[in-house]
């Protein structure tokens, strides 16, 4: 009996460790992870989350982290997208993308467009 408890006590704290893996599609795994390593290297950008800007390394930290809490309906790069880095689940604002050079634009527009590149990048 003791096992049987152990064994379930694991699996659940498996599924527990991988809500943002638990519906994605083939494929869409590697093309958020994609987006995700480009955002890290936009070291001309700041990403403005209810009015505090961070930058791009830690706004990709803080994206894995909601990921991880909130996935598990997320299906897709783009759902990710709409659904995670887009707007903040707590406040319902948008999360906005502020390069140094010019004005600040929604994230998600600006999220398509970069995911777009790197799957264009893709080799």
């Amino acid at each position: 009996m003791k096992r049987r408890t152990l064994l379930l006590a694991t699996a659940g704290l498996w599924l527990v460790a991988q809500p943002a893996a638990a519906s994605l599609a083939p494929g869409e795994r590697e093309r958020i992870e994609r987006l995700l390593k480009a955002m890290e290297r936009q070291t001309d950008v700041n990403f403005e989350r209810n009015g505090r800007l961070a930058s791009a390394r830690d706004a990709v930290r803080f994206l894995r982290a909601k990921w991880e809490r909130h996935g598990s309906d997320v299906d897709s790069a783009e759902g990710f997208i709409d659904r995670i880095a887009s707007r903040s689940s707590t406040s319902g604002r948008p999360y906005r993308v502020c390069p140094k050079a010019s004005a600040c634009v929604e994230a998600g527009p600006w999220l398509r467009s970069l995911l777009q590149q790197a799957d264009e990048a893709r080799p």
